[in-house]
């Protein structure tokens, strides 16, 4: 069809050409116009790196609200700090969460309500933040922007960046003059007990006072059954076959499994599911290697008490213990948040006896 249509426009396209280049500075224009088009098919062919096994992000504000699927009272807690952050459009914000549960999906949508029609750049290393700067600099020197819907810079896992770009992160937060937003993520806060100061830019700590905490799946139960039928229907869309579906049975499963790797893992499961039971009804049966949350312990309390705190320090040094000293999975283990088991194993300090008994 495509072929069809040029084949149309051919000549009247050509003969639109000529009567340009005759105008003066028509070979001018006609360049720019022609560099647009190459822009604008750049960024159509561009793949998309989203966080795996989620569909890209629309352009659309319905499409960002998809993107942030769930009506638990966690995720209403993300909507509304979005919506109070976006008023604060240069505000830096730090994203905190585990891998999977939608860090870089927030930040579009964060920028989405902030500026948008603006322009969302993520940056992965030294020299295309050095390039951003440069552009950045001849901007101010012309004393305008090209910027003129906004900029959001979003860099991932600020923790692991090397301390040279920590520290240009830190001054393009001090940008002004520009409507330059700079957002970044992390597996825990900056202050957090096991975040060693060395590893820091000497800015860094105090360039990001806003922080965005996403929870992870297993704090989302309510929202497991309509992010399972989201997937299967963006699944569908992508095979063009008819999506799965669940019987009260699976929805059941799927809410009682612990999601270590959060929703990245409930994609890669409706992903398989949907090749291979494509328009099938999906039932509790084929989803045997899905593990249960206990629903409760039978335990009763000596007469003679117990420590509780040295209870507590022992489950998890076992916990760390039966997961090879993966805190994700040995948080698992325990109901609970990684967050939440780092706090304990600091608390405790018992990070090094977990790696004498692994």
């Amino acid at each position: 069809m495509l072929d069809e249509l040029m084949a149309m426009k051919r000549s009247e396209m050509l003969a639109a050409c000529r009567a340009e280049i005759s105008q003066p500075e028509g070979v001018h224009r006609l360049a720019e116009c022609v560099s647009k088009v190459f822009d604008d098919l750049a960024c159509l062919l561009k793949p998309d790196a989203d966080d795996a096994g989620e569909p890209p992000c629309s352009t659309t504000a319905a499409g960002f609200e998809a993107s942030l699927v769930g009506t638990s009272a966690a995720m209403s807690r993300v909507r509304i700090a979005i919506n109070r952050l976006s008023h604060r459009s240069r505000a830096p914000v730090l994203i905190l969460g585990d891998a999977g549960t939608g860090r870089r999906r927030c930040a579009r949508a964060l920028h989405f309500e902030t500026y948008p029609d603006g322009e969302f750049l993520e940056l992965e290393d030294l020299d295309q933040l050095n390039g951003l700067e440069r552009r950045l600099a001849t901007l101010r020197a012309r004393s305008g922007s090209e910027f003129t819907g906004g900029l959001t810079v979003y860099i991932r896992n600020l923790l692991d960046c090397p301390l040279k770009l920590q520290d240009k992160v830190a001054h393009l937060t001090r940008e002004r003059g520009l409507s330059l937003r700079v957002v970044t993520s992390s597996h825990q806060p900056l202050s957090a007990p096991g975040v060693q100061q060395g590893r820091l830019g000497a800015d860094l700590l105090r360039a990001f006072p806003n922080e965005l905490k996403l929870p992870p799946l297993i704090e989302r139960e309510a929202d497991v059954c309509e992010l399972a039928r989201h997937l299967a229907q963006a699944a569908s869309k992508k095979t063009g076959q008819p999506p799965v579906r669940f019987s009260e049975a699976a929805f059941t499963r799927l809410q009682t499994h612990s999601w270590p790797e959060n929703v990245i893992e409930l994609a890669a499961l409706v992903d398989r599911l949907s090749r291979e039971h494509a328009g099938e009804l999906i039932d509790d049966v084929d989803l045997s290697e899905l593990d249960t949350r206990p629903s409760g312990i039978v335990f009763r309390l000596p007469p003679s008490g117990l420590d509780l705190a040295a209870l507590e320090r022992e489950l998890l040094a076992q916990a760390l213990a039966m997961a090879g000293n993966n805190q994700t999975r040995a948080a698992s283990l325990l109901g609970l948040t990684r967050d939440q088991i780092r706090y304990r194993l600091a608390k405790f300090e018992i990070a090094t006896l977990a790696v004498r008994t692994g």
